[in-house]
């Protein structure tokens, strides 16, 4: 905690550690202290720096994009929410972009589980990063300033991040991110042996935890070994690699073949920000 005091370790859901540190250290250092430890702790994965955004700064960054367009499969009522979306392609203003990513209950929201609401999640979050990329926010540092004031006062950072310029030096470090560059996923669980009410991690998630801790792709790079062409026992390039693709169409005419529009399930599958997670009529 901040004045010093500390807290022993117990088993419980993630969300407590945050709730544990404000509760007994009464401010937002405390709670983020005890959320980083939970995740070191249980990760290896050092964490560095935090940034707290509260429901008004997060309304605050939506509305000063313009809002963000998304994908809304299926017509969405939750009364708990405040939020009422007819199916389409909608672009939700800041408010609507905070019901739709604590919305859980109601009609076109899935089970109402914590874990099918995280998949709605990164879509929402996955939105953002591709309106800041399309609108050149990253590049243009004007613009990227008045974004971070419209939002910065409802920030919560350490020390690190606490100087007027260090959120917007940060984000203009990643001016040459695309929206492929940028991923999500949910880390693979099960259902609690003790409670089918609650989840944890499977072993899976050892792998991801690692890859990410060592820097590199969270799952990691698979690579296509290559092959021997069985007439000269020459070795051959992987399949896809411009020397083979050259190959096999100097080989035969190829025509072309339409390719379907792949849908991934956020939530469920690995995901990057410019993949396809939901599907409106035109």
């Amino acid at each position: 905690m901040s004045d010093g005091s500390s807290t022993g370790a117990y088993n419980g859901m993630f969300n407590s550690a945050f709730a544990t540190g404000a509760d007994n250290g009464g401010d937002i250092a405390s709670a983020a202290a005890c959320t980083i430890n939970t995740v070191q702790h249980n990760t290896n994965v050092r964490i560095d720096h935090f940034i707290v955004v509260d429901f008004v700064g997060f309304i605050a960054m939506v509305d000063a994009l313009g809002g963000v367009s998304i994908c809304i499969p299926e017509d969405i009522n939750s009364p708990k929410a405040a939020l009422v979306l007819a199916a389409g392609n909608q672009t939700l203003n800041g408010t609507q972009a905070l019901g739709y990513a604590r919305a859980r209950t109601g009609e076109g929201l899935g089970d109402g589980s914590d874990t099918n609401r995280l998949g709605r999640q990164q879509r929402l979050i996955a939105a953002v990063v591709t309106e800041v990329l399309s609108k050149n926010l990253l590049t243009d540092l004007p613009s990227l300033l008045q974004f971070a004031s419209a939002a910065t006062g409802s920030l919560t950072t350490d020390p690190g991040l606490a100087s007027v310029d260090a959120i917007p030096g940060l984000a203009y470090s990643l001016r040459g991110v695309s929206t492929s560059n940028v991923s999500f996923m949910t880390i693979p669980f099960a259902a609690a042996p003790s409670d089918p009410n609650r989840v944890v991690w499977t072993s899976a998630a050892d792998d991801v935890w690692a890859n990410i801790a060592a820097d590199r792709p969270m799952l990691g790079t698979e690579e296509t070994p290559a092959t021997t062409d069985p007439a000269t026992g020459a070795a051959q390039p992987p399949a896809g690699t411009p020397a083979a693709t050259d190959a096999a169409t100097s080989a035969a005419p190829v025509a072309p073949v339409p390719e379907p529009v792949e849908t991934k399930e956020a939530g469920k599958e690995a995901f990057d920000a410019s993949d396809v997670t939901g599907v409106c009529a035109p």
